[in-house]
C-alpha cells in the first residue's frame, strides 16, 4: 500500500542527527496508525463498538483518513470490515503511545538543555 506510507525519509532526513538535529522514525506505516493526528480524530465508521474516551473526528477523518485510517485512498478501503473498540485501542497503545511518548521526552529534554544555557522555554 504505497499510498500510507511516507517515501525517501531516510534519504531526505537521514543526515539530520549528523547535523546537530533530532530525528525520530516512527517505524510503522501511516496506514496503519498516523502519528501526525490527535488521539481522538478517528472515523466513527472506522470502529464497532465503544472506545474508552470521546471521539472528536476532523473532516480528514471523517473522510477515512483519521489516525487511524479507513481508507487508503478514496473508495479503497484499509480493512474489510469495521474495527472493534479494543482492536483500535490496541493499535493506538502500541504504536501511537509509545511515539508520543518518546516525542514528549525528546522536548522535554530539550527544554532542559536550552533552560541551563539559560535559553527561555516559554512555548511549547
Amino acid at each position: 500500500m504505497l499510498a500510507g506510507w511516507d517515501a525517501h525519509v531516510e534519504e531526505l532526513f537521514g543526515h539530520t542527527p549528523q547535523a546537530g538535529g533530532t530525528l525520530l522514525h516512527a517505524g510503522f506505516p501511516r496506514w496503519l496508525v498516523d502519528a501526525n493526528r490527535a488521539r481522538d480524530d478517528l472515523d466513527p465508521d472506522l470502529v464497532e463498538g465503544q472506545m474508552p474516551y470521546a471521539l472528536r473526528p476532523s473532516d480528514k477523518a471523517r473522510r477515512g483518513m483519521g489516525v487511524l485510517r479507513r481508507l487508503a485512498l478514496p473508495g479503497v478501503p484499509v480493512y474489510a470490515c469495521r474495527l472493534p473498540a479494543s482492536f483500535a485501542e490496541q493499535l493506538l497503545q502500541r504504536y501511537y503511545d509509545p511515539y508520543h511518548a518518546a516525542l514528549a521526552g525528546l522536548i522535554d529534554a530539550q527544554h532542559a538543555r536550552l533552560a541551563r544555557s539559560g535559553i527561555s522555554t516559554a512555548i511549547r
